[in-house]
């Protein structure tokens, strides 16, 4: 460096940086035949989505039917069964899987399994007896206490005249108090559906 010169890093100027605009990238549209293609393609897919969803609907309702009618089914089923005691024995009179001939060994052995419900099943017993007859004994809660101060009960010597459909026969009775009596009777039978019902009985001794 000479004597009197000026430095030179003195003369050196700062340089500025260029501004300038950045560049604008220009991108092309989208050619109008794509964006129909992918505006059918979504319409494609609601439409699939709408006809799941309305068959899904429509399954649901059949079965809905379906179960509906089955209840009404078994609803009527029921209302159309007679009804039963606790026996299982239809309330208008005793249950026979086959109609009962007319006959006297019928109508004794008719007899004979009545009593063998008495006296420890009154309200199967109850049921073998017609309406009238239930009323003359005055109801079920006086035939019940009746039978229930009885401790047991033998039918024998039973004959039946088939034509007049009565039976007559004896009864045992053994009381619960001890006493013991013994009873000549005549029952009055009338035909109930293939059976039949007792309508009455007489003292006859």
């Amino acid at each position: 460096m000479q004597a009197g010169s000026t430095p030179t890093w003195q003369l050196t100027e700062r340089a500025e940086p260029v501004s300038g605009t950045p560049p604008v990238e220009f991108r092309p549209s989208a050619d109008p035949a794509k964006r129909s293609l992918s505006a059918l393609m979504w319409a494609a897919s609601v439409a699939v989505a709408l006809i799941a969803v309305m068959t899904l609907v429509s399954v649901q309702l059949r079965n809905d039917n379906r179960s509906g009618s089955s209840m009404r089914t078994s609803a009527t089923a029921a209302q159309s069964a007679p009804e039963t005691t606790a026996t299982g024995t239809p309330s208008g009179g005793p249950a026979t899987s086959v109609p009962l001939p007319l006959t006297a060994a019928a109508l004794e052995n008719y007899l004979r399994q009545h009593y063998s419900l008495l006296p420890g099943n009154t309200l199967a017993a109850w049921t073998w007896l017609t309406t009238r007859y239930q009323g003359e004994i005055g109801g079920y809660d006086a035939y019940r206490n009746y039978w229930g101060t009885v401790a047991s009960v033998t039918v024998w010597d039973v004959s039946a005249d088939p034509d007049q459909l009565t039976v007559t026969y004896r009864l045992t009775l053994r009381y619960a108090d001890g006493r013991t009596g013994n009873e000549l009777r005549r029952a009055q039978l009338v035909r109930f559906g293939g059976g039949y019902l007792i309508d009455g009985t007489t003292l006859l001794s």
